[in-house]
């Protein structure tokens, strides 16, 4: 069993992170031109989403992509333990999501069905981010594993 490499889980936290807040972009654009209970999601102030914009590249991209380096070792590299790892991360992050709503005042304008459909198409972006930062991390060989010299 090798040793997380911080420097690699930086880098693909980063990857990820990046990713992350484009897909999900995309996805909210895309549900507001779908879901009519979306239409009234309010402005947000510049420094509030520069704020969340950052938290997610800077921790959100690295903590999943050291999430999956934890698990690696007992599920294996691969898609399937970048995907279990989303999955975590989705669950832990959805209250948080909606703690932020309440602080924004957002979470009253929206419907349950636009709550919903942020939850449920949240996950997607989650997952292929993290599956590109996933792509990324390569453990360093533990010293066992090296050859004699």
């Amino acid at each position: 069993m090798g040793n997380i490499d911080m420097g690699r889980v930086l880098l693909g936290g980063l990857a990820a992170g990046v990713s992350s807040v484009v897909l999900q972009s995309l996805a909210l654009v895309l549900g507001v031109r779908v879901s009519a209970s979306l239409v009234r999601v309010p402005d947000v102030s510049f420094p509030a989403q520069l704020a969340m914009v950052l938290a997610e590249i800077l921790i959100g991209g690295p903590a999943a992509v050291w999430l999956y380096a934890a698990i690696r070792p007992r599920f294996g590299p691969g898609p399937r333990t970048a995907l279990i790892a989303a999955l975590w991360i989705w669950l832990i992050s959805g209250p948080y999501l909606q703690i932020i709503l309440i602080g924004m005042g957002t979470l009253r304008l929206l419907s349950v069905s636009g709550l919903a459909l942020l939850d449920v198409v949240g996950f997607v972006p989650m997952a292929v981010a993290l599956l590109i930062g996933a792509a990324l991390y390569k453990e360093r060989p533990s010293e066992a594993a090296r050859p004699a010299q």
